[in-house]
């Protein structure tokens, strides 16, 4: 078979050979040509741009603002709307009019920052502290947030304008909102001084609590400022918490105590809206009952409009049926002297883990004052036609200072002694322990000598031993032995003279005198 009409034999299709590509030029481009890339393009050979340099830009004022605002008004803003929603349920549900609307939203605000409420001519700016712990709370949550990992001085200034400025501005609106529904509604616009003093108090703490420690040390540092006062701050506010704890089991106990009376207050509201309407408002105002409690276990005064009560005596007035004041008793009892235990108690347990220095626990007492001033102008207030209502804020601030400063002065010195004592007795027993090192050293070196001596001693004893031990023929014989020894070696001259002198002529043997004859011949002959 010829190899035209052979059939092929490699099936399948043929691969044609790949074009030569050819070198293009692209109009307008220089350098040497690549036939690597598609389409014939040159390569550009040498460095890759660099990236772009990132230049830092300072913040400016507005750029703070920005990024601020919406962290700490979110707070804020959930209070707004919590009123707002509160306000349509009530209206709604009272079937008033909506234009009481912006009153009410603005008293809802105010109520929560402790701003006073006024209204009918009666002003009340005894006011339920645990709203306002709640939103100062989520406001310190917002700060933390934003400030732990770093900031700036500016920075900080911002932020506390932000924490400060935007409930600023809310309360003032709330006051001439109050001011322009005067003139249709029986409502007046709240004191003004006092509503800003106690807004900017309350975030000015939920600020001061959300900077933390750390910050605060920071910033002592930045001012030159000993950073042991952070210390002292926090000392007082551990004191004070407590404090507050033994004063709530106080108030507990008291409470059981007057069940009676706990009774009797709930019997006076016949339906179950209006019991748990007034269970509610006695749980609002539980934190400044608390307050009150504490005033009186540090032998404080609460007073109630005209009428007082304290742990020494009670002149009490008719007080509002709440189930919140069914444990004030009637009369001053004489195991009541028994609670002012509770301070000292609180201050030993804040203090039991790290006793503070003396300076660090007087200057702890004096934030511990201030600190009680503070909660008492916030928890304590005017109760419409009652008066004042609450504890007597300086008497209160005094005492905190004798009870929490002088505990804690009086444990730092204990402690300071007690620490100098410790040392003094380190330092006399490692003098005994030196001495003690002396001794047995000595005792060790007495101890050698004694069984040096000792071993001197045994071995003479059995030297003499072994003499005593030694033969009668060993005897001579050593004796012998010592007397040559002690004689005196003679010339061998002399030795050999004596020798012949003492010593006499041989007499000769009867058989061996024929051979002498012979002997004596043979000489002649010679």
């Amino acid at each position: 078979m010829s190899k035209k009409s052979s059939p092929q034999q490699h099936a399948g299709p043929s691969r044609r050979p790949a074009a030569r590509r050819y070198p293009r030029r692209i109009d307008g481009a220089t350098g040497p040509l690549s036939v690597d890339r598609p389409g014939g393009g040159n390569r550009r050979f040498g460095r890759k741009k660099a990236a772009p340099e990132v230049t830092f830009v300072e913040p400016t004022f507005l750029s703070r603002v920005r990024a601020f605002l919406p962290v700490t008004a979110l707070p804020n803003l959930i209070c707004v709307i919590t009123a707002i929603v509160v306000a349509l349920v009530a209206l709604i549900a009272t079937s008033s009019t909506m234009v009481a609307f912006p009153s009410f939203v603005a008293q809802f605000w105010l109520v929560v920052n402790l701003g006073p409420v006024v209204g009918r001519g009666e002003t009340i700016s005894l006011l339920p502290l645990a709203p306002a712990m709640l939103l100062a709370w989520a406001v310190s949550r917002r700060v933390y947030r934003t400030v732990k990992d770093r900031v700036s001085i500016a920075d900080l200034a911002v932020l506390a304008l932000c924490v400060l400025g935007i409930p600023l501005l809310l309360t003032l609106t709330a006051s001439a909102m109050l001011l322009d529904a005067s003139a249709v509604f029986d409502v007046e616009a709240p004191p003004l001084g006092t509503a800003i003093a106690r807004t900017l108090l309350l975030h000015g703490l939920a600020l001061g609590w959300g900077m933390g420690r750390r910050l605060w040390r920071a910033l002592c540092r930045r001012f030159r400022l000993p950073d042991w006062l952070v210390d002292s701050s926090l000392d007082a506010v551990r004191a004070l918490k407590y404090v507050a704890i033994g004063a709530g089991v106080v108030y507990l106990v008291a409470l059981v105590v007057h069940y009676s009376e706990l009774g009797t207050v709930y019997g006076e509201y016949g339906s179950a809206a209006g019991k748990i309407a007034v269970t509610l408002v006695s749980l609002l105002y539980l934190p400044n009952v608390v307050v009150s409690t504490a005033a009186l276990t540090f032998g404080s005064e609460v007073a109630l409009g005209q009428g007082s009560v304290s742990l020494f005596g009670a002149n009490l007035v008719p007080l509002p049926p709440l189930p919140a004041l069914a444990a004030v008793p009637q009369n001053a009892h004489a195991w009541a002297m028994v609670v002012l235990v509770v301070p000292t108690l609180g201050v030993l347990a804040s203090i039991v883990r790290n006793v503070p220095t003396v300076k660090v626990a007087a200057v702890g007492g004096l934030f511990a004052s201030l600190y009680t001033l503070i909660i008492v102008f916030l928890s304590a207030g005017t109760l419409g036609v009652y008066g004042y209502v609450g504890p007597s804020a300086w008497l209160s601030a005094s005492l905190a200072l004798a009870w929490i400063g002088g505990i804690s002065v009086i444990a730092a010195v204990v402690a300071l002694l007690m620490q100098r004592g410790i040392e003094k007795s380190v330092v006399e027993i490692e003098e005994e322990q030196v001495l003690i090192e002396d001794e047995t050293e000595e005792e060790e070196a007495e101890d050698s000598e004694a069984v040096e001596d000792t071993d001197t001693a045994q071995e003479a004893e059995e030297a003499e031993e072994a003499e005593e031990l030694v033969d009668p023929e060993d005897e001579s014989d050593t004796v012998e032995e010592i007397k040559e020894e002690e004689v005196p070696e003679e010339p061998e001259a002399e030795q050999e003279a004596a020798s012949e002198e003492t010593e006499e002529p041989a007499l000769p043997d009867e058989e061996t005198e024929p051979e002498a004859v012979d002997k004596q011949e043979k000489g002649d002959e010679g």
